[in-house]
């Protein structure tokens, strides 16, 4: 057999392949988050979303709607070196940041493993350069 046709049941099999995959695959909700700021954010959208007392204060004085949260918890970026994500502690605590009208909204988001289905906005600001 020549090098043509080996490359032709090669192309083949390889476009019957993707379209078998596509096939199963279209239905689902697929995502990949490989990476560090990706794989925190999709947690803590994916957990019950608490909002302590401060950060409703704050999000009330600065008429900022959830809908705002949300967008920075699919946006935002996570400050790891601000971060506290020691194994150790009860809690792990994110600094999540992003923009909101021009300015770099703050929000501090803990995940504790007592309660592995809430994340809590426990405080938010306005970061000042």
């Amino acid at each position: 057999m020549n090098f043509f046709k080996r490359i032709a049941y090669y192309m083949g099999g390889f476009s019957v392949g993707i379209i078998v995959v596509l096939f199963f695959l279209s239905g689902k909700e697929t995502s990949c988050s490989y990476f560090p700021n990706a794989r925190v954010l999709k947690e803590i959208r994916f957990k019950h979303q608490e909002i302590s007392p401060e950060a409703l204060q704050f999000f009330k004085t600065n008429q900022i709607d959830t809908l705002v949260i949300s967008k920075l918890l699919h946006q935002g970026k996570v400050n790891f070196s601000k971060s506290e994500t020691s194994t150790k502690k009860p809690c792990r605590t994110y600094l999540i940041t992003g923009d909101h009208q021009g300015k770099k909204l703050q929000l501090q988001v803990e995940e504790c493993k007592e309660t592995d289905s809430i994340a809590t906005i426990s405080k938010a600001e306005f970061d000042t350069p």
